[in-house]
């Protein structure tokens, strides 16, 4: 099978599934509201996991450099090029806000000057600014240079940063009560995994088994 085929095939595999999964999930939202919001959250954290952890390691080539970048850096960077959707995808979180978070129900809590929904509102707006920044520097081919690599360690430092406040705000907070001090670094932890798995996936798809004979492909592969 050509690469032309296979990439035709996994097309129209991804827009059947898409099909499949907007009637399933205008169903659900139909029948059980509260249930709905509470999967798409889930579902969204999970997918947001794959342009947070695709910057993450773009981010690290360009300070580290390396080899293993030659055959992973197409398929992150179309990882991170799906972060502006993500905005889109966060709408219905804001809408089932008051199905979410029981804070959002009862202003009056003593932690109340941080879970509010106008502060909430900015900072995921901040989030976002801050990802779709980096993710569009990436997709403009931030490749290792001195100017590069300052950006990039700045990029880190806000990625952490950012995504340990955001799995506060989007998460942990459904409890508003309960916290731990190592949930932002499970969190991020976690989709630098995910994208990991979800790029070694597309690498060995795209290519063909074939491509697994050789020896320095094979070499690139195991060094992620």
């Amino acid at each position: 099978m050509s690469r032309a085929e296979a990439f035709r095939r996994y097309r129209l595999v991804a827009l059947a599934s898409a099909a499949a999964a907007g009637i399933a999930t205008l169903v659900g939202a139909i029948l059980d509201p509260a249930a709905f919001f509470a999967a798409w959250l889930a579902a969204f954290w999970y997918w947001l996991a794959l342009p947070l952890g695709a910057l993450a390691l773009l981010m690290i080539h360009n300070m580290t450099g390396g080899e293993w970048q030659a055959s992973a850096r197409v398929p992150l960077q179309a990882m991170a090029a799906t972060m502006p959707f993500f905005i889109l995808a966060f709408v219905p979180i804001l809408v089932g806000l008051h199905d979410l978070y029981s804070w959002a129900r009862t202003p009056d809590q003593a932690n109340a000057w941080y879970l509010n929904l106008r502060f909430f509102g900015v900072r995921a707006a901040a989030y976002f600014i801050v990802w779709n920044f980096f993710a569009l520097w990436q997709l403009r081919g931030g490749i290792s240079a001195p100017r590069s690599q300052v950006l990039s360690a700045i990029g880190l430092v806000l990625l952490g940063y950012s995504v340990t406040w955001a799995s506060i705000d989007w998460l942990m907070s459904i409890e508003p009560d309960w916290f731990s001090s190592v949930y932002g670094m499970m969190a991020g932890s976690g989709a630098f995994v995910i994208a990991l798995a979800f790029a070694l996936i597309a690498i060995v798809a795209l290519r063909g088994a074939g491509a697994m004979e050789d020896k320095a492909f094979r070499r690139h592969v195991a060094s992620l």
